[in-house]
């Protein structure tokens, strides 16, 4: 029998809300048909940090409600230690996804939130709701709607 130990949080993974909120919700809970659809995937590997600004002039169509953000995080993945200097949201691009109507956001690093407002970005986009997938491979998809797909395990009372 093969047996897996490792915390959740790693590689690709889904934030559910239960990560953060105690009354939020969990893995299981959350809507396989909220985890497909089309995408978009915005090309933000010029950006240090994905603020309001960036979201407002990232082109991003009407009506999306899967984001995608690509960024130059890719070059983080083969160093051992953590970066703390990763590209990440905001507080104020979290808060203009919400007011978007964005229900899904995905990253290529292991947090969606830059490090200095890990506790804050979480929150803003978890009490909506809003499905965080971190830790994705965009290297190859440029700027623009893709099919997306994200099938996790259904982990009874699991954060992630």
């Amino acid at each position: 029998m093969t047996v897996i130990d490792m915390d959740i949080h790693v590689g690709t993974h889904i934030d559910a809300p239960f990560h953060f909120l105690i009354d939020g919700k969990t893995i299981d809970k959350i809507p396989l048909n909220e985890l497909c659809g089309d995408a978009f995937v915005l090309d933000a590997r010029d950006e240090e940090i994905i603020s309001e600004m960036v979201l407002i002039g990232g082109n991003i169509p009407q009506n999306t409600k899967r984001l995608l953000i690509k960024t130059n995080n890719g070059c983080w993945w083969k160093q051992k230690s953590f970066n703390q200097s990763y590209v990440g949201l905001s507080a104020n691009g979290a808060q203009w996804l919400v007011d978007y109507g964005i229900k899904l956001i995905g990253i290529d690093y292991l947090s969606v939130a830059n490090f200095d407002e890990i506790q804050i970005v979480h929150e803003i986009l978890l009490k909506k709701d809003i499905i965080i997938i971190e830790g994705l491979d965009l290297t190859e998809p440029n700027q623009g709607i893709y099919e997306f797909s994200c099938l996790p395990l259904k982990m009874v009372n699991a954060d992630g």
